[in-house]
């Protein structure tokens, strides 16, 4: 199907939609649609219909309308929805894990081949059908195994780190559900940045323009939320609460240390914990690496093996953790 030169940005958009509903008429067992019926029921104008399928060719027939059979197949080979599509997903949290229970039951030539993380919990695991790998092993997944698409799931924070490593490696396609955008982590990468906070935007402008209560990963939302499920701000919350309840401060090291000496302090506790803080990235030698990992919030690299980043003040501190003998 010849593709005219210049085709907006609009009716690639409206491809999708098309695509979904005609797919749903054929497990329907329609056998043909009319331009009218696909306009009334996506929204837009018969005229927009025939002018977008005029785009690629002509589908149609006058007086007939268009093979429901024939278009979803048309628009399938457009979309590149008639090859196969070899997905990897970086990072095992519930982005990821439900992108993988998604795109694991579609037959529209996405395949979820393989995920990887960094948390010793879920690695081997089979959260959607898929086996979860160390990201240790990714170079070793992708020279051996081919990969159309990578979809990075993983903090704002390690996103980019996790573009430029699979750039190196050969993969150049990525779906980012992290909240930065990673079109321009390199020349040649063609990047789909799937904004979450655009798509709450969207949601609440769905239901009024009202800040729906939602759960929080910061101080600010926490009190926004605690005041639309209490009718009270924090203070005055605390200021009616009974004799019994108690306010506490910071744990220790929750939100950031202090300094090198509080870490210690806390370290100390700990039987045969040792910390050389002499290099650049530190080295810590503790019986049970998970669990002292745990203990100083230490954050999991994406590369690496057992490193590790604290935020001590406002900066971060390399660490490797590793067993000690």
């Amino acid at each position: 199907m010849a593709k005219k030169q210049g085709i907006s940005e609009a009716v690639i958009k409206r491809l999708p939609r098309y695509y979904r509903y005609v797919k749903q008429l054929e497990h329907d067992g329609v056998k043909r649609v009319s331009s009218s019926e696909l306009a009334k029921n996506l929204c837009v104008t018969a005229s927009q219909v025939r002018q977008d399928f005029s785009n690629f060719g002509e589908f149609g027939q006058q007086g007939y309308g268009y093979s429901v059979g024939k278009l979803r197949s048309e628009i399938a080979s457009i979309l590149g929805l008639d090859q196969q599509h070899n997905i990897i997903i970086i990072g095992c949290g519930n982005i990821g894990k439900a992108l993988a229970r998604y795109v694991g039951v579609s037959d529209d030539g996405f395949y979820v081949r393989a995920m990887f993380d960094v948390d010793p919990t879920v690695i081997q695991k089979v959260p959607a059908g898929v086996e979860v790998l160390n990201v240790n092993k990714l170079a070793e997944y992708i020279n051996t195994h081919p990969v159309d698409i990578a979809a990075i799931c993983v903090q704002k924070e390690y996103a980019r780190e996790v573009a430029e490593n699979l750039v190196r490696l050969g993969v150049n396609k990525f779906w980012n559900f992290a909240p930065v955008d990673l079109s321009n982590v390199a020349e040649g990468v063609v990047c789909e940045n799937i904004n979450m906070s655009d798509s709450k935007y969207q949601y609440r402008k769905l239901f009024g323009g009202g800040y729906m209560v939602h759960a929080s990963d910061n101080q600010t939302e926490a009190f926004e939320n605690f005041l639309l499920l209490s009718g009270q701000d924090i203070a005055e919350f605390a200021a009616d609460a009974p004799a019994t309840a108690q306010t506490i401060g910071d744990i220790t090291g929750a939100v950031f240390w202090k300094g090198e000496d509080e870490i210690r302090t806390i370290l100390n506790k700990i039987p045969s914990c040792r910390l050389d803080s002499s290099d650049r990235v530190w080295i810590l030698q503790t019986p049970n690496p998970n669990f002292t990992g745990r203990l100083l919030n230490a954050k999991k690299c994406w590369f690496g093996k057992n490193l590790f980043r604290l935020k001590i003040g406002g900066k971060k501190q390399k660490i490797r953790i590793i067993p000690s003998f």
